[in-house]
């Protein structure tokens, strides 16, 4: 067992506050919006007769603060699914210009925008297949298929996010523990822990890979053995 003396474990704690001093900055900005933000959409959604659980289901499932303030009128007009996909895809189109103003910032990656493009196809296929495998879940119910399905589709999303979270806080933690390649502070980039990053983004799309199979192997096992589909 290695033996950590006390000037060891000193210089990790002051590795680890650096990082959180170098970080409060620009996290605790965001935070305090996303709070005042939280606040403000539960009570709209109160004052509408909304149940209490409804902007906490609709946060967990829908991508997109705008959207989430559109759907909760949109749940009390008159049901029209042309109407609210066409309302969302205009809303959440703002998303492509956002790409846009982003190409010269990530002008002459090289080979880290193949890793880019990468991670957004494995995203896409990750969430797809999750849907698949929750619509599958769902048709082994002889009542409530729907409910089903999307009950299972939380479930898969909330596990997935959590087990995820813990795997990059471990990943990150243990990086800087082990001070691997930090760069030192300044006043304009902060705190970088590239080799931390690195192993950050290798750790998670390992991850997704892996999720891909289990929805993959869960869709084919449920199709084959228990509907008889071919």
């Amino acid at each position: 067992m290695e033996h950590v003396t006390e000037q060891q474990l000193t210089r990790r704690q002051s590795t680890v506050w650096r990082a959180l001093r170098a970080a409060a900055p620009q996290t605790i900005p965001v935070l305090a919006g996303y709070f005042v933000l939280g606040m403000g959409y539960g009570i709209y959604v109160q004052s509408l007769g909304l149940p209490v659980w409804m902007p906490m289901l609709m946060g967990t499932v829908v991508y997109g603060g705008s959207l989430e303030f559109v759907l909760a009128s949109l749940l009390l007009s008159a049901f029209s699914p042309l109407s609210a996909f066409l309302m969302a895809l205009m809303i959440q189109a703002r998303h492509l210009f956002y790409g846009l103003a982003m190409l010269e910032r990530y002008k002459g990656y090289g080979l880290r925008s193949f890793y880019m493009i990468f991670a957004m196809i494995l995203s896409c296929l990750q969430y797809l297949l999750m849907v698949f495998a929750s619509g599958s879940i769902g048709q082994l119910f002889t009542k409530h298929k729907v409910g089903a399905s999307i009950g299972a589709g939380i479930v898969f999303y909330m596990s997935g996010q959590i087990v995820s979270s813990i795997i990059l806080v471990l990943t990150g933690y243990f990086g800087v523990m082990n001070n691997v390649n930090v760069v030192t502070y300044n006043a304009t980039e902060n705190v970088t822990f590239s080799t931390t990053v690195s192993s950050m983004l290798f750790s998670g799309s390992l991850f997704s890979i892996i999720e891909c199979v289990i929805f993959y192997i869960v869709c084919m096992v449920i199709i084959k053995k228990h509907l008889n589909l071919e």
